[in-house]
């Protein structure tokens, strides 16, 4: 369908895969223009006026500008509602909203950027899958201090995936997030910059204390499982002092000493 629709235009069909990052990097050594416009291949456009919008912001000699990307106002079937419900909650916010923190709510699926830029500021091809990867070259962007603009030129989300499917791509990107990780090749800064990575640090520098704490607590349980009863009940469990012949019922107890534990 592609090779009809664009058979007067120039047209790039590659025989293998590239991987998301991998065909964006790609696409700033194709083209000859000053600005570059990404739009995913399941974005639905429905304003008339979308390429006017960004042709008519071009006059500000912008760097970089992100659409947004909405979603459709009618929820889906149930089997899809996850995508959809993450999406609209968390995705599908105004220009006025994302120039806030104008790094973070940079999305690939829908934005224009200059050439030259493009052709500095990469997407990092080690991550093949899905995620991540815009969240990355925001990040990028910011590190080089690049300037995000915001428009409200909504692209619609089409490609909602089912629920099984949406949790199995998130896993994916959970691998890419390891995988950044492991590369070594950004700083203690990036962890602040992503929220799963920030909650993860915070986990792991409470980690050595929670032990701590659960090897004493432990403790606790073994000095104090048994206090002395005479009982000829059932019991939990029971041992028998030798020199007296009185048996202890084993009652097993744990006191919290602090509850505020993080």
């Amino acid at each position: 369908m592609n090779r009809e629709v664009c058979k007067d235009d120039f047209y790039v069909e590659l025989e293998k895969n590239k991987g998301r990052s991998g065909i964006r990097n790609m696409f700033s050594g194709l083209s000859s223009k000053k600005y570059l416009l990404f739009i995913d291949c399941d974005s639905i456009i429905e304003n008339p006026g979308f390429l006017k919008k960004y042709l008519a912001y071009i006059k500000q000699a912008p760097q970089v500008v992100c659409g947004g990307s909405i979603y459709t106002k009618d929820p889906p079937d149930r089997e899809r509602m996850l995508r959809w419900k993450y999406g609209t909650s968390r995705e599908s916010k105004p220009a006025h909203i994302r120039i806030k923190d104008p790094y973070r709510s940079f999305m690939a699926n829908n934005f224009l950027i200059e050439r030259d830029i493009s052709g500095r500021i990469r997407f990092d091809e080690r991550l093949k899958g899905y995620g991540y990867e815009d969240t990355l070259f925001g990040y990028s962007l910011r590190k080089a201090g690049i300037r995000i603009d915001h428009i409200d030129n909504p692209v619609v989300n089409g490609g909602l995936e089912k629920n099984a499917d949406y949790l199995a791509r998130t896993d994916e990107a959970m691998s890419n997030l390891v995988e950044m990780m492991r590369s070594g090749n950004y700083t203690d800064e990036i962890t602040e910059y992503i929220s799963l990575l920030a909650f993860y640090k915070k986990v792991e520098k409470y980690e050595s204390w929670l032990k701590i704490f659960a090897a004493r607590s432990m403790k606790r349980v073994d000095t104090s499982l048994c206090s002395p009863r005479i009982s000829g009940k059932p019991s939990f469990g029971r041992q028998v002092d030798t020199s007296t012949g009185i048996a202890k019922t084993c009652t097993p107890h744990l006191i919290l000493r602090d509850s505020n534990i993080i």
